[in-house]
């Protein structure tokens, strides 16, 4: 009796969390509704979603990349809040998107970034002095949610 009041307990307290996750998927837009694209800005050069820094040994670099939000199936109106954060942190260098440090955790860099239009940002690279040389191994994580 005692393991089927445990039962029925855990499956009480279970059951609300499994249907407020289907109340949230519910109302969350799709991913698939927007797209990101990398645009070039001022000569630098972009291999699909790569931003090519050059060589770096230490010290602080900066480039400027373009982000154009689209949206999917064509209607080109409205805002969309746009976040970062570091997906593969190399420990030997730190990242900031227009000088905000970015972590593990989602940063918002543009609460209300337009849709079709290109924006400017700015990403730095610094790498200490005392760092071993090598490959900057770090990717950046780039996400844009409908903010209709």
């Amino acid at each position: 009796m005692k393991n089927l009041l445990a039962l029925m307990l855990i499956v009480s307290l279970a059951a609300p969390a499994a249907h407020a996750a289907r109340r949230r998927a519910a109302v969350t837009p799709s991913a698939e509704e927007l797209a990101i694209v990398f645009v070039p800005v001022a000569g630098q050069s972009l291999m699909g979603d790569v931003l090519e820094v050059g060589g770096i040994v230490r010290g602080k670099v900066a480039r400027a990349v373009g982000v154009r939000i689209e949206r999917r199936g064509g209607a080109g109106k409205g805002v969309a809040a746009l976040r970062v954060w570091v997906e593969s942190p190399d420990p030997r260098c730190t990242l900031r998107v227009d000088g905000k440090l970015l972590g593990a955790a989602p940063l918002l860099i543009d609460p209300q970034a337009p849709l079709g239009i290109m924006v400017a940002h700015r990403i730095e690279i610094d790498v200490p002095a005392s760092a071993a040389e090598g490959l900057v191994l770090s990717s950046i994580k780039w996400e844009a949610t409908c903010n209709d």
